[in-house]
């Protein structure tokens, strides 16, 4: 338990200053071609770091490991981190942070669906979470930067969901990333050639120069070697050594930090509506993670006593 808490300490800082990170290369190379660089140097570092493991293992894989690894990819690894930049070039970090975080609540509903039990814990947060959703949009409804991060959060919720119900336990964690960043990868690829022909100008801000500048070389190295390599291994060891809801609140700290640095660094002003909202969601993620700690020690609890007795 005390392991998952410092995995899951570790996946917040790191996903917590990716925002604000990202928005730096972002503004300056636009969303598409970031992408690309970073998952570019997600994948050199992890295929670097379990070569001789992926050369033995790709020899092993069966048919059905291909196709599990690829679905627990397409949502986890190709689409959450594509939205998120894209959604980044329409939102403040601030609103954005704020809003992919309803993803706790996603995977809340889909557990008390999959169990067909609920509790009141998990009930009463979805329903603070949806308050503070409701807040947010103002009665209004979503711009398309917002309604595009509630999808995102969706898509991120499936991921975690699956994410614990796919069993590749044969397989060593880190190859399976691995093979995940390498399938992202050609995936990227190919919506960039596809996309760059719908629509030229996703690509207008990139070039050589610009990709050159200091800020935007170390925004890459992070988000690409830490913020998704690592980020990434830590997230699904999470969800084999606890549970996908656990997994989904173990990084609260996460918009705390990007929050902070976007009001720090980027001098983004927080309107009463986005607090009364983010507390809300905040707090119904507070009361998620509580959850699980209260049930391992009622278990420890239990146990101690049907031994006294």
């Amino acid at each position: 338990m005390l392991k998952a808490i410092w995995l899951g300490l570790g996946l917040a800082f790191i996903w917590g200053s990716n925002f604000p990170l990202s928005q730096i290369g972002i503004e300056q190379i636009g969303s598409i071609p970031y992408r690309l660089a970073t998952i570019i140097i997600s994948t050199v570092i992890l295929i670097s770091l379990s070569f001789n493991e992926l050369k033995t293992y790709l020899k092993k894989l069966s048919l059905n490991d291909c196709i599990f690894i690829t679905l627990l990819a397409i949502p986890n690894i190709f689409l959450v981190p594509l939205i998120n930049n894209i959604s980044l070039a329409y939102l403040s970090i601030t609103k954005a942070t704020i809003l992919v975080y309803i993803m706790p609540c996603f995977v809340s509903i889909m557990v008390m669906i999959s169990e067909k039990k609920s509790n009141v814990i998990s009930v009463v947060a979805t329903l603070l979470c949806l308050s503070g959703i409701t807040v947010l949009s103002g009665l209004k409804g979503f711009s398309f930067g917002e309604s595009l991060m509630v999808l995102n959060a969706f898509i991120w919720a499936i991921g975690a969901f699956m994410s614990k119900k796919i069993k590749l336990d044969h397989i060593p964690m880190r190859v399976v990333v691995c093979i995940q960043m390498i399938i992202t990868l050609l995936m990227t690829l190919v919506t960039s050639l596809i996309w760059g022909q719908i629509d030229t100008s996703i690509m207008n801000g990139f070039s050589f120069n610009t990709l050159m500048k200091m800020p935007v070389i170390l925004s890459v190295l992070y988000v690409g070697a830490i913020g998704s390599a690592l980020a990434y291994y830590l997230w699904f060891t999470l969800i084999k050594l606890k549970s996908a809801e656990f997994t989904s609140y173990a990084t609260l700290l996460s918009p705390v930090i990007s929050i902070v640095m976007a009001v720090t660094l980027f001098n983004e002003e927080l309107k009463v509506t986005t607090m009364i909202g983010g507390t809300l969601i905040l707090l119904s993620s507070c009361m998620i993670i509580i959850k699980p700690l209260f049930e391992h020690q009622n278990k420890t609890y239990s146990g101690l006593k049907r031994k006294i007795s």
